[in-house]
């Protein structure tokens, strides 16, 4: 999701309403700077938009790379790169370092809307429409 197209609004959406439900949620925002993000949008809502954010988790056994293009460089096993821009859904493990990204909810280039949840048990990929499991890797 692209903090650039909620802030700055699109066909009806509220800007404002949008950063406010942001900036309410309970939970911490983590972002990374997507194509049509510009610096002001982090400001509005108070995160940092770097091109590229590493997070350890799970016990720091795994390292998240989170970026809007995909990673120019191989990752070792274990670690993990999440990523969006192409709009096509991927959760795949090349010589053990996974590679995902959830997909596009509104504007997906594949076969259907799709977004991902993880935690540090594991990373899934969902169906929107049909709500349903499309595919799970395991952390442990």
């Amino acid at each position: 999701l692209m903090l650039g197209d909620i802030l700055r609004g699109g066909r009806d959406e509220d800007s404002y309403y949008a950063a406010s439900v942001l900036q309410s949620l309970p939970c911490g925002i983590l972002a990374v700077k997507g194509n049509c993000d510009y610096s002001i949008d982090g400001e509005t809502i108070g995160v940092e938009l770097p091109l590229v954010r590493q997070i350890p988790f799970a016990n720091n056994r795994h390292t998240a790379y989170l970026s809007h293009h995909p990673l120019g460089f191989p990752l070792p096993p274990g670690d993990i790169s999440m990523h969006g821009h192409t709009h096509v859904k991927r959760l795949e493990i090349i010589k053990g370092a996974i590679y995902f990204n959830p997909g596009s909810i509104a504007y997906p280039r594949d076969d259907g809307v799709g977004y991902g949840i993880f935690d540090e048990h594991k990373l899934q990929l969902f169906d929107a429409l049909k709500e349903s499991l499309i595919q799970e890797v395991s952390l442990d």
